[in-house]
């Protein structure tokens, strides 16, 4: 009886020391991966953000045919947007 709760305690204490060490290994490739992420991400995201310019077409005599890809940005208030844009903003579902 003594030699089976022995061996019950070194795999225990085996399991406890491999867990463990997993867990540093773990801790040690997040704070790795946060570390990375952050050191690539560049600052300036929001100061160099150019939007998408729109493409103009001009006939052989130099005037302009059509502009594609022009972007409707205008900000506008919740009151002012349809009712079924509200429900799928707001994730209402009557």
């Amino acid at each position: 009886m003594e030699k089976n709760l022995g061996k019950k305690i070194q795999f225990t204490l085996v399991f406890f020391k491999v867990f463990l060490f997993l867990f540093v290994i773990g801790i040690g490739a997040g704070a790795y991966l946060v570390y990375t992420v952050s050191k690539e991400t560049p600052v300036d995201l929001i100061d160099g953000y150019a939007p998408v310019s729109p493409s103009v077409i001009y006939d052989i005599n130099g005037n302009q045919i059509d502009t594609i890809m022009v972007q409707n940005r205008a900000p506008i208030g919740i009151g002012d947007s349809s009712l079924c844009s509200k429900m799928h903003f707001f994730g209402d579902r009557r």
